[in-house]
């Protein structure tokens, strides 16, 4: 991912930035949740697979990346962030967690 000539490496947390959105909540199931967002990101564009017959310059998508945490999985598993991408028309102005 990119922000103006910025990389934006999921694994490496000194690249996000500030984000744009937070929301924390406690549930049930998953104990505290965390989501976060950082707003106007964009993958970087190869000619590759679905751009290969693309004409001209590749275009600039951006989209919301959102990464949610849990404290705990009910499974007693591994809980590994997970990561989100949001692109489309209008704006995501509002977002919130709710517990079960």
């Amino acid at each position: 991912m990119w922000r103006r000539s910025q990389r934006f490496v999921f694994g490496d947390p000194a690249t996000w930035g500030t984000e744009q959105a937070v929301t924390i909540t406690n549930t049930r199931l998953y104990g505290k949740v965390n989501a976060q967002a950082w707003d106007r990101l964009h993958p970087r564009r190869t000619r590759r697979a679905a751009w290969i017959d693309h004409e001209g310059p590749l275009p600039i998508i951006e989209g919301t990346v959102i990464r949610l945490t849990v404290a705990k999985l009910p499974s007693g598993g591994v809980n590994k962030p997970v990561w989100l991408w949001w692109s489309g028309t209008g704006s995501c102005t509002r977002w919130t967690a709710r517990s079960r």
